[in-house]
């Protein structure tokens, strides 16, 4: 994978980008709205299939004066049963309106030179709002007249990163034990704790081995662990051999599951462990039945 792979959770501070959790508004029973509610709603809905800038906005006013609550126990059931919108979705039009507003408010240009795009402000989320200012603005001056592409964007976002990583190296080296950090990253969405072990660290991103597999990830979205020295190798291993298990087990859902728990976990329990050694022993003769079939095959 190339190293400007971004692996990545809208819930801005000037240093950094805090994740926007769209899930943990619960309504425990649906409640009735009151007709001016209802209104509300209806509007916030249409406002949705408008623009990527109203829709952003909608769906946070939606979740935060929880318009949800009379047909769904949660914002992200009601956006995916009435609005067909899943949780990633969710963060990337959340994002993009609040990066759109960002720029509205504090670059100097005129309406013609803001976001057309959600696919524009995408790469800009992860930034701080300092940096989604100098980066649009670089974009801007390299594309002249014309708006700018999500590319020349996303190129414009690297050399932002570039500059950062030059002033502050990479924290982590080989083999760190580290934990996700969401932060406003779509492609990093449910993995916000998950354990990981550093694998190679590049320029500008580092390869991590988690229990969901290897990804290229940028350091601000990896934090040290702070295990003890004496649980370290252990809770390497047990990354390992989640993330065996996963690459053996992807399409199985209840091994999905399973994995997300134990992603979390520096070390396991007795009846962990156990549950683990047979998922595994199953893995294993699923791979030893697969390259019977396919030797057969060959012989064939």
């Amino acid at each position: 994978m190339p190293e400007d792979v971004q692996v990545v959770e809208v819930e801005s501070v000037p240093t950094e980008v805090v994740v926007e959790e769209v899930g943990e508004l619960v309504a425990e029973e649906p409640q009735e709205l009151s007709e001016q509610e209802q209104q509300e709603r209806d509007r916030l809905e249409q406002q949705i299939v408008n623009s990527f800038y109203q829709a952003g906005m909608a769906l946070r006013e939606l979740r935060d004066k929880r318009l949800f609550r009379s047909t769904h126990k949660s914002f992200e059931e009601y956006a995916k049963a009435i609005l067909g919108f899943t949780r990633i979705r969710l963060y990337q039009l959340m994002g993009a309106a609040r990066v759109y507003e960002n720029i509205r408010r504090n670059v100097n240009a005129p309406l013609t030179s803001l976001p057309t795009t959600e696919y524009q402000c995408r790469p800009l989320v992860k930034l701080s709002e300092k940096e989604q200012i100098k980066a649009w603005q670089i974009a801007l001056e390299r594309a002249g007249e014309k708006t700018p592409t999500s590319v020349a964007v996303r190129q414009a976002v690297l050399e932002i990163e570039q500059r950062a990583a030059k002033k502050k190296p990479i924290p982590f080296a080989v083999n760190d034990v580290v934990r996700i950090r969401v932060k406003e990253n779509p492609e990093l969405a449910g993995l916000g704790g998950h354990l990981a072990v550093v694998k190679e660290v590049k320029s500008f991103s580092c390869v991590i081995e988690s229990a969901l597999g290897e990804r290229v990830v940028h350091p601000q979205h990896l934090e040290s662990a702070g295990l003890k020295p004496e649980v370290e190798e252990e809770t390497r291993q047990i990354v390992h051999r989640l993330a065996n298990l996963h690459e053996q087990r992807l399409e199985d859902a209840l091994v999905g599951y399973l994995l997300r728990y134990y992603a979390i976990r520096e070390l396991l329990t007795a009846d962990e462990e156990e549950v683990l050694k047979v998922l595994e022993g199953q893995g294993n003769s699923m791979v030893r039945a697969d390259e019977k079939t396919e030797e057969g095959e060959i012989e064939r």
